[in-house]
């Protein structure tokens, strides 16, 4: 429990959204991320930032740690009609430098980069004609 309230009043991102969400749905606590009542800023309006197709159809995929120095390990979420797609990584010109089979039974791929050159490095999952990218780098 300390663990939790620690990462719920003190943390920020994900770790604090978890926490906060496990003492709001287990435990009753209330947690509002809300505005305050005079912040004028409240008034303002922004234009939307646009969903993207990827997103919306629940492809996700993120590398880590990056940067990587022996090892990355690709996180992803395939939409539940999916149980396979394809996982590239090219350098910046394009070059394929590894291509994966993914399944949708597992959500991490460990890639060994021991023997890879450092440099930026482009990931990309697919399926179909819906993409997601990222950026790696590799030291």
């Amino acid at each position: 429990m300390a663990t939790l309230f620690n990462y719920a009043d003190n943390s920020t991102g994900k770790a604090a959204d978890m926490a906060q969400g496990i003492l709001e749905f287990a435990y009753g606590y209330n947690y509002c991320n809300c505005l305050p009542v005079n912040d004028t800023s409240a008034w303002k309006s922004a234009p939307a930032a646009p969903i993207s197709k990827a997103n919306e159809s629940g492809l996700f995929i993120e590398a880590a740690p990056n940067p990587a120095k022996s090892w990355v390990a690709f996180n992803y979420t395939l939409p539940a009609f999916i149980n396979e797609a394809v996982l590239e990584v090219t350098d910046v010109k394009g070059n394929r430098v590894a291509l994966f089979d993914i399944e949708q039974d597992f959500k991490q791929k460990v890639w060994d980069i021991r023997k890879v050159k450092s440099g930026v490095y482009i990931y990309t999952l697919k399926y179909g004609s819906v993409t997601e990218s990222g950026k790696l780098v590799i030291k």
